[in-house]
């Protein structure tokens, strides 16, 4: 993960940690951040927008980096990262939780 999306997760987890949904509904924190519902707070809807934005930056800085190398680079990387996500489900926040 990258370090400047570090501090973020840590905030989710945090943030969901004190919600309902884990407290109470005893789920993982992975289901807890899907969450759209009242039992977690507004304000770790706004902690996980911002991670997954952070999230979404720090892809967007490799892609570029990846195309300025050259596109065989680019492709080996999106066909990687595609069997990943995949073969683990992951939906962004699957790296931390």
């Amino acid at each position: 993960m990258a370090k400047s999306c570090k501090g973020l997760a840590m905030e989710l987890v945090k943030c969901l940690n004190e919600s309902d949904c884990v407290q109470v509904d005893k789920r993982s924190y992975r289901e807890c951040a899907k969450e759209k519902s009242p039992s977690i707070s507004s304000e770790c809807v706004g902690l996980r927008e911002t991670y997954f934005n952070c999230k979404r930056g720090q892809e967007r800085l490799v892609q570029k980096w990846l195309l300025e190398q050259g596109s065989s680079n680019f492709n080996k990387y999106v066909s990687t990262w595609l069997l990943t996500v995949e073969d683990t489900g992951e939906n962004g926040l699957d790296s931390f939780v």
